[in-house]
């Protein structure tokens, strides 16, 4: 779905309880910081990766997605163009939302 009056593209799926996730493009510091904050907890918490090698340098290169669960965020993701593809980064969703 495709939210034309706020300028912001949205997809909607269906939790297992019926209720709707989203998941859209975020372009304000504030979302930006929770997509990242998601992404240490689940990348270097969770899962011991580095954080040098979380934190690349490329935040401000790439254009980021958070997904949000009856208004909690739960999951973020990235993309960045290269060349003449772009690149899926940093998919992440909370345990608990699994």
């Amino acid at each position: 779905m495709t939210d034309t009056a706020a300028g912001k593209e949205m997809a909607a799926a269906s939790a297992s309880d019926g209720s709707s996730a989203t998941v859209e493009v975020v372009t304000s510091e504030a979302d930006i910081q929770t997509c990242i904050a998601l992404r240490h907890i689940v990348f270097v918490a969770e899962q011991g990766v580095g954080k040098h090698e979380e934190v690349d340098g490329l935040d401000d290169r790439c254009t980021h997605f958070l997904m949000r669960l009856k208004g909690a965020a739960i999951g973020a993701a990235r993309s960045r163009r290269i060349g003449n593809y772009v690149k899926i980064q940093r998919v992440c969703v909370l345990p608990s939302a699994r």
